[in-house]
């Protein structure tokens, strides 16, 4: 299993995986704006992006309430931008705003919500007993000015200046507040191993893993089937990190499995610090381990033994490493 690591672009950070595991449960979120990429021919990106302008155009709501308030070009080339309200609204207050462009054969998208209280119909016809808000404008300028930052990027390619990887992208610029980074890889061979890699620049807690070791023990007393397998300091290539390995049911149907936590920064998390989690599971249940046709797990047992799996997570959580030049 470890005869063939790929090295991974995760966030700004990078870890060592192995070739075949693939990804496609991801989250990034930068000061609230929420950042997609999808592979993507640029024909099928101008089609795409036409009828999007269609579908919101023929959105219906409430009389005198105004659906798609904005659409146009954003900063870059070939961009568009719409600024509506949501489905089914129960208010016009709330705002969606969201902008598309095609680059390095993906259709990048960032999205965020905002407040337009002072156009708001809802709003005049219910005054509030404060000045109206409205961050129409402040959220649109940073929507354009982070699809600037976002190129297109293939899962193998490591870029070398300051910015971070997600799935299917690229962001770049110094870290920043609010940058949140999710991947979840599942191992084609053994879908029942998965590795989920988060890290947070808002995350900052009081105590560590280990320090935070008495609650996790009262959760690990009150089972006879959770154990703990080992725990302590991990030394990594510029990370001080800790580790926690429990032997655990896996549910749905409660097998003999294991969870694995690795954690980094977590009292220090800032800009320059992000905080960083990495969790591996073996046993574990997903879409990937379900029968097409009935949608029941077909996990019966898990895919590695305890020694296999502590070995398995001994090579990869080792690799875990700042990316030079990402900060």
């Amino acid at each position: 299993m470890t005869a063939n690591l790929k090295t991974r672009c995760v966030g700004r950070y990078l870890i060592d995986i192995p070739a075949d595991a693939f990804a496609d449960e991801w989250r990034t979120k930068v000061q609230g704006i929420v950042v997609e990429a999808h592979p993507m021919l640029q024909e099928k990106y101008v089609e795409t992006i036409a009828a999007r302008e269609k579908e919101l155009k023929a959105k219906k709501t409430q009389p005198g309430w105004t659906f798609l308030s904005a659409n146009g070009k954003a900063w870059d080339e070939g961009s568009r931008y719409f600024i509506h309200l949501r489905d089914h609204p129960l208010t016009d207050v709330e705002k969606i705003i969201e902008a598309y462009k095609w680059n390095s054969g993906k259709l990048i998208k960032v999205e965020v919500s905002a407040i337009d209280e002072e156009t708001s119909v809802d709003v005049r016809q219910n005054p509030r007993p404060y000045k109206p808000i409205n961050n129409v404008f402040d959220h649109t300028y940073a929507v354009f000015a982070l699809l600037q930052r976002i190129s297109g990027r293939e899962e193998d390619e490591i870029p070398s200046e300051p910015g971070f990887c997600f799935k299917g992208g690229f962001v770049s610029g110094k870290t920043e507040d609010d940058e949140e980074i999710e991947r979840v890889f599942t191992l084609s061979q053994t879908p029942d191993v998965t590795f989920e890699f988060r890290t947070d620049t808002n995350i900052a807690d009081r105590k560590s893993l280990l320090q935070r070791g008495d609650e996790i023990n009262a959760v690990i007393s009150q089972s006879d089937d959770i154990k703990t397998l080992r725990k302590g300091v991990v030394d990594l290539p510029g990370l001080k990190a800790e580790e926690w390995l429990v032997s655990m049911p896996q549910l749905p149907k409660n097998i003999a499995g294991h969870r694995f936590r690795l954690e980094a920064n977590t009292t220090i998390g800032s800009t320059k610090t992000p905080a960083v989690t990495l969790e591996m599971d073996n046993g574990a249940s997903s879409k990937y381990t379900q029968d097409k046709e009935t949608g029941v797990t077909n996990v019966e047992k898990a895919s590695l033994s305890v020694g296999e799996a502590m070995a398995f997570w001994d090579v990869i959580s080792r690799t875990l490493r700042p990316r030079p030049g990402a900060f």
